[in-house]
């Protein structure tokens, strides 16, 4: 078939994962030259050079998400970084530099917008890149070097008793300000767009917490009759199967060994519970030393650049749409999608295929009700976790922030290329479950098909109205009679419950709301074989 010369397609990728061998952390990487390591390899996957390029798009560092507001970035334009360390001369003076910012679906999103950008010849080619060094960052301040921002963070967050953490006086040597703040096709919304007081009052603001409700509510609706440790079981036996996918790929897994269902279904040390039903091995982990890039080009480009023919990936199919409603607790259903049954539809109706016959899947893997939820939402059956995932997930591959899905674009794409002709699926989830991209690859060459951003969105909101056309009403000050929805209990670092979480809904008003407590008796709901839903309790919350 005759295929424009302005269509998009990747001809580079690469992942890298680096282990710290040297107790005084002299061969440790920061987030730039991990950067640097892999957008070069990238490159060399493409026989590209730097200037090449015109155009970088990063992530934004998980790090300097959790620093003080006023504390100055240690990496204010990282794409700018970036290009002046591989010679991307002429993305710096067109000033095609940007980031992207919070969130899981932003490597996809990038891909979706930037294709769009290079369909339309606004640039020609792009890199896609993200990196983590949370795991350098963690032995660094363990061995009582300081990093501005996270440092002050820490004392904050660390025990009333100890006003100060000792160092010693060494800094971690992260940094770089190339000058000028990057680009962006999209603000920067903060926490408050889908976190409300309450939420960081009762501690459901931890997405270890909110999506132990997501869980909760998918084994409700999905397996009413299903014993709790029966439901635990199958559980662990998926994410068994997520560690086998890892162990066979010890380059760039970070934790690459097999666990069996009995390790991670078995709370204890090591593997305490973290909110009920997730023990720790069921949880992504986020202490990573990891980074990964995808080089985006117009096809004439890549011709004219000389890269092989063989390396060649389209992307036959996208689609972006935000949650609807945003903010978790506004949602009166939690094991529907409107976001993803969009993206479904319009997956499938560019593809003219449904997307359970696509051959290879990638579903985004934060904790496991987010894959499963989205393989349900999206019209997948699966048996095993080979169905739907590559890489081992981020519980065992590793969930380097907001740029797990480059990795998964990237293994993706190789995995294409040694199978030429068939389609692969990769989609991303950013947020409490609140924005979500997809991709559909090949090396079969298509034509580009635009970006229904708007249209996608409505067509979210369209389905919302008519699944629920009443709104939910919260009350932040619940009082009275009231039936337990969703629950969950979290624990400490001793595996001992710690706090009890309930979304319920008031019997007076019929409003919701959420509620915490440290009670004995509601604490120890998890020991209790017997399903909590639906039970009545009294609320009083004087917040």
């Amino acid at each position: 078939m005759s295929v424009a010369e302005t269509t998009p397609v990747v001809v580079g990728v690469a992942r890298y994962t680096h282990r710290i061998q040297h107790s005084d952390l002299s061969d440790a990487l920061t987030p730039l030259q991990l950067l640097e390591r892999t957008v070069t390899r990238a490159l060399q996957d493409a026989t590209l050079k730097g200037a090449d390029i015109d155009c970088v798009a990063t992530m934004e560092f998980w790090h300097e998400m959790l620093v003080p507001p006023k504390t100055p970035k240690h990496y204010p334009n990282p794409p700018k970084s970036v290009a002046t360390l591989i010679g991307a001369s002429e993305a710096i003076e067109k000033n095609h530099l940007y980031a992207h910012p919070t969130g899981g679906n932003g490597p996809q999103e990038l891909i979706n917008i930037l294709g769009e950008m290079i369909s339309t010849s606004k640039i020609r080619s792009a890199v896609i890149c993200g990196a983590e060094g949370l795991a350098a960052l963690k032995k660094g301040l363990a061995a009582g070097m300081s990093l501005p921002g996270v440092t002050e963070m820490r004392r904050k967050l660390s025990d009333k008793n100890k006003s100060q953490i000792d160092t010693s006086g060494k800094e971690l040597p992260w940094g770089d300000d190339p000058g000028g703040e990057p680009q962006r096709f999209l603000k920067s919304e903060g926490m408050a767009a889908y976190v409300t007081r309450r939420m960081v009052q009762t501690g459901l603001v931890d997405p270890t917490v909110a999506y132990a409700i997501f869980e909760q509510a998918y084994r409700k609706e999905c397996y009413p009759n299903v014993s709790r440790e029966q439901y635990q079981r199958e559980l662990a036996r998926l994410m068994s199967e997520f560690s086998q996918l890892a162990a066979a790929d010890p380059a760039n897994a970070w934790d690459p060994q097999v666990r069996t269902p009995e390790q991670i279904a078995t709370p204890g040390p090591g593997n305490r519970y973290v909110a009920f039903p997730y023990t720790r091995a069921m949880n992504s982990f986020i202490d990573v030393d990891q980074s990964a890039a995808v080089v985006l080009m117009s096809l004439g480009e890549a011709r004219r650049r000389g890269v092989p023919e063989e390396k060649f990936v389209f992307l036959h199919a996208h689609s972006d749409v935000t949650e609807e409603p945003y903010r978790m607790l506004d949602r009166p259903d939690f094991t529907v999608s409107p976001a993803l049954r969009v993206i479904r539809h319009r997956l499938e109706e560019t593809l003219g295929e449904p997307l359970s016959g696509i051959k290879h899947k990638e579903i985004y893997s934060c904790f496991p009700v987010a894959v499963r939820h989205a393989a349900l939402q999206l019209g997948i059956p699966f048996l095993h976790a080979s169905d739907i995932c590559k890489t081992g997930g981020m519980q065992f591959h590793g969930g380097p922030g907001n740029n797990f899905s480059t990795h998964s674009i990237a293994l993706m794409v190789e995995i294409l290329r040694k199978d030429p002709g068939s389609k692969g699926l990769v989609t991303s989830n950013g947020g409490i479950f609140s924005k979500h991209s997809a991709g559909v690859y090949s090396t079969q060459p298509c034509t580009w098909v635009p970006r229904h951003v708007e249209e996608d969105q409505a067509r979210a909101k369209q389905l919302l109205a008519k699944l629920h056309p009443v709104p939910v009403k919260m009350n932040d000050q619940p009082s009275g009679e009231a039936t337990v929805d969703l629950w969950t209990v979290v624990f400490d670092v001793e595996n001992k419950p710690k706090r009890a979480i309930i979304i319920g809904t008031l019997t007076a008003t019929s409003e919701r709301f959420i509620a915490a407590s440290t009670l004995a008796a509601l604490t120890h709901l998890w020991t209790s074989s017997s399903c909590a839903y639906g039970s009545l309790v009294q609320v009083y919350d004087p917040m």
